[in-house]
């Protein structure tokens, strides 16, 4: 399977978004526990 150096970009990017995404909400629940159980 041969991809374009375009579409391997997008991939890369939609790969590097979904990790980034995970990683904030991942953060968030962490910071979310934190304030409810110190409170």
């Amino acid at each position: 399977m041969t991809l374009g150096m375009s579409t391997f970009m997008l991939v890369v990017t939609g790969l590097a978004a979904t990790v980034g995404a995970t990683v904030v909400g991942a953060v968030r629940i962490l910071r979310a526990g934190r304030q409810s159980g110190s409170g």
